[in-house]
């Protein structure tokens, strides 16, 4: 009976040495992963706000299920081989299953038409849409030379444009998607002059029609006369 006693403290002891080893090794490992990421912190890869809980890094890539990179936040965004452009861009990026932008947050890059990236008419911070080739489509922005546009695009160029700027102009402008692109239609509010103007041109770009009011004169209504090449005021040529 005491043999039997003494076998089972026996194990029993056997099994608590090792159950301490267990705890001993976990805590060691428990350890050393806190030295690595304290050290990853101090070293400027990433570093930890401790009064207020602030993670701070450059560049964050997030992947799919497949390990596809689909979305890059940075100042700028990181450079990898996931993505079809490789220019700078501050703020958010999301890519295409194949790598292209389709859309783009913050300090927004220079639009890509057909394939081709060409220069912004001035910086712009805001957002941007793109099409699965990654050729822009349309956008907010807000331009370092003082504008303001909401737009959508063709594929070749702009569409809609709803603008505001800092020289006194306001408007809407809507383009044709013919060869070599024309402005179709539009109106635009001068608050310098106090004129609004109201348009309809054709294929080319010719205005047919226009309705043009300065500050608080009459109205204007302008047709073009196709066979003189004339811009004529109906509305006085209608006076008696």
């Amino acid at each position: 009976m005491e043999h039997n006693k003494t076998q089972s403290l026996q194990h029993q002891l056997v099994r608590l040495k090792r159950r301490f080893v267990v705890l001993q090794v976990a805590w060691l490992l428990t350890a050393a992963f806190s030295v690595a990421v304290f050290a990853g912190l101090s070293s400027g890869s990433a570093t930890a706000d401790q009064k207020t809980d602030v993670l701070r890094v450059r560049g964050l890539i997030i992947v799919d299920e497949k390990g596809r990179e689909r979305i890059l936040l940075g100042a700028p965004v990181p450079k990898t081989t996931g993505r079809k452009r490789q220019d700078d861009a501050t703020g958010m990026l999301v890519l295409g299953e194949d790598g292209a932008d389709r859309v783009a947050v913050g300090y927004t890059p220079d639009p890509q038409i057909l394939g081709k990236v060409v220069k912004r008419i001035s910086p712009s911070a805001g957002i941007n849409f793109m099409d699965k080739n990654g050729n822009e489509r349309g956008g907010f922005g807000v331009l370092e030379d003082g504008r303001v546009n909401l737009g959508l695009d063709y594929s070749t160029r702009e569409a809609v444009s709803l603008f505001a700027d800092d020289k006194g102009y306001a408007g809407l402008l809507i383009g044709g998607n013919n060869q070599g692109g024309n402005e179709r239609a539009g109106i635009v509010v001068n608050n310098k002059s106090g004129r609004v103007v109201l348009k309809l041109a054709d294929t080319k770009s010719n205005e047919r029609l226009m309705i043009d009011v300065v500050g608080d004169s009459a109205p204007k209504l302008i047709l073009l006369d196709p066979e003189k090449n004339t811009m004529v005021d109906l509305i006085e040529k209608l006076k008696p």
